[in-house]
C-alpha cells in the first residue's frame, strides 16, 4: 500500500484489530480484574462510552489466558429474544440446538458442567452489546446459573457495553442477578493531555513510524475533537493521512486535520 510506505507505517495505527494495546492504569486494572474472575468464576461488568477500545481490549487479555484451562466464548449478537439468544449459545458451546427453552438450558448446562468438573477448564462467556439483551434473559440469568443447589460457581460471564447495561441491572425486578455481580469495571477515556500525547505516539511507534506527524497543537485540536475515543482517533488519522498523501505531504498540519475534522463532524 503506497500510503503506507509514504509515511514509513507497517499498519494503519489505532484500527480496532491492533494486538498490541497501550496499557494505561484503566486497560491495567481491567486486566487484573479479568484474572480474578478466572480465579474466582463470577459475573462481572464492562462499560465504557462506545468506540473507546472495550472488545478489542477484552480480546487482548482472553487470548492470553491459558486455553487448556479456561474456554473462552465470545457473543455480541444480544439483539435478539431470550429464545434465539440461547440458541445462539447453544451454538457457541456446540451442543445440540434444541426447540425447547428448558431443552436448550439443559444441554447448555450440562456441557458448562463437563467443562468445568470433568475436563478441569471454566468457560467464560462474553457478551458484547450487553445493553441489547433482553429483559426476560437478564431475569433467567441468575436462575441459568444456579449450579448443585447454588452452591458451585462453574462459568464465568462477563457482560459488556454502555453505561445501559448498569442502568438495565440495577432495576429492582434484577435484584436477583444483581446480587451475583462482583465485579464492575468502567473504560476510561483519557483526560490528561500528556498521556493523550503518549497514547498517540504510542500508536505511532509501534506501527512503524519514525517521524513525528502531529504537531502538540494539533494534539490538542485531536483530543478535543474526538474526546479521546479510539475508534474516532483512528477515523480522523485515516482521513488526514489520505489526504496528506495526496498532496505528497509528510506531516499531518493544523489546517489540514482542522478541514478535515470540518468535512467529519
Amino acid at each position: 500500500m503506497k500510503l503506507l510506505a509514504h509515511f514509513g507505517l507497517k499498519y494503519l495505527p489505532f484500527h480496532k484489530s491492533n494486538t498490541i494495546l497501550w496499557n494505561n492504569r484503566s486497560l491495567s486494572e481491567l486486566q487484573t480484574k479479568f484474572v480474578r474472575l478466572l480465579e474466582l468464576p463470577g459475573i462481572g461488568i464492562l462499560t465504557g462510552e462506545y468506540g473507546l477500545g472495550k472488545t478489542m481490549a477484552l480480546r487482548k487479555i482472553a487470548k492470553e489466558v491459558n486455553p487448556h484451562m479456561y474456554h473462552v466464548i465470545y457473543i455480541a449478537e444480544t439483539g435478539f429474544s431470550r429464545n434465539e439468544f440461547y440458541r445462539i449459545l447453544a451454538r457457541k458451546f456446540e451442543v445440540e440446538v434444541a426447540y425447547r427453552r428448558s431443552d436448550l438450558w439443559h444441554n447448555i448446562r450440562e456441557k458448562i458442567i463437563d467443562l468445568k468438573t470433568n475436563r478441569k477448564i471454566l468457560p467464560v462467556l462474553i457478551i458484547d452489546e450487553a445493553q441489547s439483551l433482553p429483559h426476560d434473559f437478564f431475569i433467567d440469568l441468575s436462575s441459568f446459573l444456579n449450579f448443585n443447589y447454588d452452591s458451585e460457581d462453574m462459568i464465568t460471564i462477563w457482560l459488556v457495553g454502555n453505561k445501559q447495561v448498569l442502568h438495565k441491572i440495577k432495576q429492582s425486578r434484577y435484584d436477583s442477578l444483581k446480587s451475583r455481580i462482583r465485579i464492575c469495571h468502567e473504560l476510561q477515556q483519557i483526560k490528561d493531555f500528556e498521556e493523550f500525547k503518549s497514547f498517540i505516539e504510542f500508536g505511532f511507534t509501534e506501527a512503524g513510524c519514525k517521524t513525528k506527524l502531529l504537531s502538540d497543537s494539533s494534539l490538542r485540536i485531536l483530543k478535543d475533537a474526538t474526546k479521546s475515543v479510539p475508534r474516532k482517533i483512528y477515523n480522523v488519522i485515516a482521513n488526514c493521512l489520505e489526504v496528506a498523501y495526496e498532496g505528497n505531504l509528510t506531516h499531518i498540519s493544523d489546517e489540514l486535520l482542522e478541514n478535515v475534522l470540518k468535512e467529519m463532524l
